[in-house]
């Protein structure tokens, strides 16, 4: 392995522009990522700190919309029009679009947090759920985009998600399917790099468990408030 290498004579070493950090909320669906990574970027927000709230409703906007088209032609939705590989790329596309946005905008901030409702592992996961084949080309296309400084798996039951999901009226799915999906995240090797957080504990629960682990890991104040014990490190398969 080679070292460091000098500066051509004459020219000044140029460091890297700082990156905002990044906070990334995971978890299969209706364990509740999406009501975390706002409440989290309103408690930021609400402490004086720069944060930027990247949400899922672009990579919403754009699957209702190949759905409408898939639908026009006689498809279900855009998965059976496209092929599931397909579907995901788009997906994942959009996503990573989003991440080197938000990265971009606050570029030289290294004082604010990139908070967001998903992450490029999510695509990893589906792709193994559905059996695909796509997740090589996935992982070439995320390629540049930074891991996160803290990944949370908000870990739900599969059978209290479904029912989530069925209470929410859209996404719905069995718990059959969640099962897998979980599987699928846990047998990922970034897994064990990930922070567990028990998602079937109550949203203000989950939500303490959240801030104190942000505060640990970016030296920030933690807000006064109660305690929550839904944290836990990962090393569990």
């Amino acid at each position: 392995m080679t070292g460091p290498t000098s500066p051509a004579p004459g020219r000044r070493a140029v460091s890297a522009p700082a990156r905002p950090r990044t906070v990334a909320l995971m978890g299969i669906d209706g364990a509740g990522k999406t009501t975390q990574t706002r409440l989290l970027a309103r408690h930021l927000a609400a402490d004086g700190i720069q944060a930027h709230h990247l949400t899922n409703e672009v990579g919403a906007t754009v699957r209702e919309a190949l759905d409408g088209y898939a639908r026009e032609r006689g498809h279900p939705d855009h998965a059976s029009l496209a092929g599931d590989t397909a579907a995901h790329l788009a997906w994942a596309v959009t996503k990573a679009t989003g991440l080197l946005a938000a990265a971009n905008l606050l570029e030289g901030r290294a004082d604010a947090v990139l908070v967001a409702d998903r992450y490029t592992y999510c695509h990893y996961a589906t792709e193994r759920l559905t059996g695909g084949g796509g997740e090589a080309l996935l992982r070439a296309l995320h390629r540049h985009i930074p891991e996160p400084d803290l990944a949370v798996f908000i870990d739900a039951d599969p059978g209290t998600a479904a029912r989530r999901t069925e209470e929410r009226g859209h996404g719905v799915e069995t718990v059959e399917t969640l099962r897998a999906y979980r599987d699928a995240y846990r047998e990922m090797p970034e897994f064990a790099g990930f922070t567990v957080i028990d998602g079937d504990a109550p949203p203000e629960v989950v939500h303490r468990a959240v801030v104190d682990l942000v505060a640990k890991e970016f030296d920030l104040p933690a807000t006064a408030g109660p305690r929550a014990s839904a944290a836990r490190p990962c090393g569990c398969r």
